[in-house]
Formats: structure tokens, C-alpha cells, sequence
């Protein structure tokens, strides 16, 4: 009897405990609420040893009709007479603004989803922030979208940045990566486009990027990752041999792409481009058409020393209209995926005949003085 009155208290016990650690499961699956100090929002919080009280600064939801235009983010606050570090500040939730599927998110397709509806947004920050100011110790992540009067992200500490996510901040001056700035191929934290104003640095010591003009590439120089800006006729940086599945993606000033020495891998997401040039140094090299997510493109040129042209069964789901072939003799290719509606371009019969055995089956037309 004896026993069995200890099973049925360690039973008690044990079912008290399951209780307390699902009410725990609940308040920390549920959302923290905001609050909100000097147009500020704030979640306040433990962090992972739970004994500090920390926050996180946020200014995303913040709405009102006299909004500052500069802000400044402290390291500390005061809220009920508690004190409070603030470990970080999120510009907001990449979720809001990058494509999803069905299955999650896509490979080659990256975050900027374009005209994202800001609720309220003429009584947001996004709508007249011009400067901000974050102090010593407070991380900053997440994406800027969309602030149009933003000139001025400024870092009492620059190692402070932890992402750089700006899109669509057409007055923003100036942003600097370290040389502790975090980058590795399984983490992209950086994507910044339509930002036309921004001269971008980085740390001549950083191990793995530098700037090219006003491109992001890899160290060596071989890989853009980024271009920041972009111009309405836009030539590939010399050197670059890969392009990233999202170094254009988003980019609504480039509507000319001259690529050199390179194959098309990764010209995804460029919704106003309408020609792609070949340079000169592209040499004889094999054409690898991928090219992804953007309206029907007008006219693509390769050079005359192209020999061999291939359009393959990855290749992306964007026309092309007409494709301008200077070259006077082909190798080889493979053409029997290419799309019915392209219209090649060639110089003489002697190409167009090269065409139909690589299994081109649209219309050609020859032009002996082809422009």
C-alpha cells in the first residue's frame, strides 16, 4: 500500500511538471508583445544564459503622423523602473518580402519580391526616416525595403552590421563591410539593390570580398555576388567567370547586360532587361543560355569568334526573340530545345544549315551586312 502510494505521488509530480513545461512551451511559442518607447518598438526577453534582461529593437510596425526623421538606437533602456541591454535591432521579416513556393523557398530564386505593400505607409518610417544611428553593441539585421527618404545608416561600431538587406533606398549614401563583416556560401547576408545613390566599401582585409566599382565580387575577383546599383547599360566586370543566383535579382535599372568572358549562368530576375550583348573577349567559348525570371528578351548578340552554342534542357523559362549570330562557322551545339519562337540572325547559308543539324527548328534569317 505503502508502494503504491508512492507511485501515485510520483505520478502527481510528474504529470505537475509535464503542466508547468507545456504552459512554458506556450508563452515562449506565442509572440512576445511589442512596446513602444520614443517611437521605438521593443520585445523584451532573457538571453540564453537567463539571467539578463535583454530586448530587441524594431520599427517596422511603428506608425504615426509626426514620425522623426532621425532616429537614435540605444544600448540601453528603461521600462517599470527595469533596465534593459538592447542586443539588436531588425529592420523587419525577410518573409514579407522574398518569393515562396509551395515547397519553401526556391534556389535560384532569391529575396526581393517587387512592390511589396507597405500597410499604412504614408505614416511610416519607410516613408520619411532619413537617418539612423545605432550604438556600440546593438547588432543590426534584417531587410531594409522600400525606405525611399533614408540617407544615413550610421554605426558608433561598423562590425555592428550583421546583414545588409537594402532594397529600393534610393537616397541611401553610404555602407562599409568590415573585414569581421560575415560571409560564407550557405549564408548570404548581404542583397542590396535599386539603391543608386550608395557607394559601398569594404575592408581591403576581408577574406572574401571586395568591391569591383560599385559591384560585390568575390576576392579574386572571379564571382560577382552583387551589383549594388546597376546602370541602364551594364557590362559584367572583367575577370568574372560566375555569376550568383542573386547578384542581379530585383535590379529594375539594368535594360542592356554586356557580358564578358563568362557563361550566362545566374542572369535571373532583371524584370526591365531587353538585350545581352557578348564582348569581344569572349572567345570561342561554348553558349550556355540560362537565363531565368525576366520579361522576353529583344535581341541577344554573340560575337563572331563564338563557335559553339548550346541551348540546354536547364536553361530558363525567358524568351528570346532574336538572336544575332555574327559568327561565319560553327562546331558544334546543340540546339534542340530551343524555343520555336526565336528568330536566329546569321551571315550566311553555311551557319543556317549548322543551325538546323544542332536542331533548330524556328525561323532564321540571313543578313550578310547584319548591325
Amino acid at each position: 500500500m505503502k508502494k503504491g502510494k508512492n507511485y501515485l505521488h510520483l505520478l502527481l509530480a510528474f504529470m505537475g511538471m509535464l503542466m508547468l513545461l507545456c504552459a512554458g512551451m506556450t508563452v515562449s511559442a506565442s509572440e512576445r508583445p511589442r512596446v513602444r518607447i520614443n517611437n521605438v518598438d521593443y520585445v523584451f526577453y532573457k538571453n540564453e544564459q537567463g539571467k539578463k534582461p535583454v530586448a530587441i529593437a524594431y520599427i517596422d510596425d511603428v506608425r504615426g503622423s509626426n514620425l522623426p526623421t532621425e532616429l537614435y538606437i540605444p544600448k540601453k533602456i528603461k521600462y517599470k523602473k527595469k533596465k534593459y541591454e538592447v542586443e539588436s535591432f531588425v529592420w523587419g521579416d525577410l518573409e514579407e518580402y522574398k518569393y515562396t513556393t509551395a515547397i519553401g523557398q526556391e534556389p535560384d530564386k532569391p529575396y526581393w519580391r517587387p512592390n511589396v505593400a507597405i500597410p499604412d505607409k504614408k505614416h511610416s518610417y519607410q516613408a520619411c526616416l532619413k537617418k539612423i544611428t545605432f550604438a556600440k553593441g546593438v547588432l543590426v539585421y534584417g531587410p531594409a525595403y522600400g525606405y525611399e527618404k533614408l540617407k544615413y545608416v550610421v554605426f558608433e561600431d561598423p562590425n555592428d552590421l550583421r546583414e545588409a538587406r537594402f532594397y529600393n533606398c534610393p537616397k541611401l549614401k553610404r555602407l562599409h563591410f568590415t573585414k569581421n563583416y560575415y560571409w560564407d556560401w550557405d549564408y548570404q547576408s548581404f542583397d542590396i539593390k535599386n539603391c543608386p545613390s550608395l557607394k559601398m566599401t569594404i575592408d581591403k582585409k576581408h577574406k572574401y570580398l571586395k568591391m569591383v566599382g560599385n559591384d560585390i565580387c568575390s576576392k579574386d575577383g572571379t564571382r560577382l555576388d552583387n551589383v549594388v546599383s546597376g546602370k541602364k547599360n551594364y557590362k559584367v566586370p572583367k575577370g568574372v567567370k560566375e555569376i550568383s543566383a542573386h547578384a542581379f535579382w530585383g535590379n529594375t535599372a539594368i535594360e542592356t547586360l554586356q557580358v564578358r568572358k563568362t557563361g550566362l549562368c545566374g542572369i535571373y530576375g532583371l524584370p526591365n532587361l531587353k538585350r545581352i550583348k557578348m564582348g569581344k573577349e569572349y572567345g570561342n567559348e561554348y553558349l550556355f543560355l540560362s537565363i531565368k525570371y525576366t520579361p522576353p528578351i529583344k535581341r541577344l548578340n554573340i560575337p563572331e569568334d563564338v563557335r559553339y552554342v548550346y541551348i540546354q534542357e536547364e536553361a530558363g523559362d525567358s524568351e528570346i526573340n532574336h538572336i544575332y549570330l555574327y559568327s561565319k562557322n560553327l562546331k558544334g551545339g546543340d540546339l534542340r530545345r530551343a524555343s520555336v519562337k526565336t528568330t536566329f540572325h546569321v551571315r550566311n547559308k553555311k551557319v543556317e544549315k549548322k543551325l538546323r543539324k544542332f536542331g533548330f527548328k524556328g525561323k532564321i534569317v540571313i543578313e550578310k551586312n547584319m548591325k
